[in-house]
């Protein structure tokens, strides 16, 4: 999502991995980061302190600075509103890197500036293509919001948080993946 600002860090149980609080940078964003993750992208940038793509819809990375899991999570504050119809995504055990490669798991938040036209979902990716895992929830976020992830053993779970803590909003099951990985953002 080409201008989003991000933080983003492992999900509450675990230490913040990256602030972005830093002078310009990229892309990546550090040498903690690497891509392209899914779409083909590797434009992440430090811009103004926050994460953002530089080039357009496919800028993605991942934290290449480590592996997590297989239970693991991963968070992001959105910082500022996306443009509309863009997309946030946030992923974990993400494995084989690459717009035709690769696999895991990610939680998708599509904006769109018609009132009550957001919504929440999750995918598993595998070789680059997402399969919809069960349905779509309707879900109004504000720039601000924390919006999290996580995998422990089989369960898939998404959730927000406006500032009166996390709120599961979505919970799935799904074993096709359930090793160790890398985090990944878009």
């Amino acid at each position: 999502s080409t201008g989003l600002p991000y933080i983003f860090g492992a999900f509450p149980t675990t230490s913040l991995l990256d602030n972005f609080n830093r002078a310009d940078a990229g892309p990546p964003p550090s040498a903690n980061w690497s891509g392209p993750w899914i779409n083909g992208g590797n434009n992440l940038v430090v811009n103004t302190n926050q994460c953002a793509g530089s080039v357009g819809s496919t800028d993605d990375g991942y934290w290449s600075a480590a592996t997590f899991g297989p239970d693991s999570e991963v968070y992001v504050t959105i910082a500022t509103m996306p443009a509309d119809t863009n997309i946030v995504r946030i992923g974990l055990r993400s494995v084989e890197h690459g717009p035709t490669t690769a696999d895991g798991y990610q939680t998708q938040w599509h904006h769109t500036v018609v009132a009550g036209g957001d919504s929440m979902r999750v995918y598993r990716f595998t070789n680059g293509g997402f399969t919809l895992l069960g349905t779509t929830l309707t879900l109004e976020m504000v720039a601000g919001d924390l919006y999290g992830f996580e995998a422990i053993g089989s369960t898939l779970k998404a959730y927000s948080n406006s500032g009166a803590g996390w709120i599961e909003r979505l919970s799935r099951t799904d074993t096709t993946y359930n090793v160790a990985g890398n985090l990944g953002l878009l």
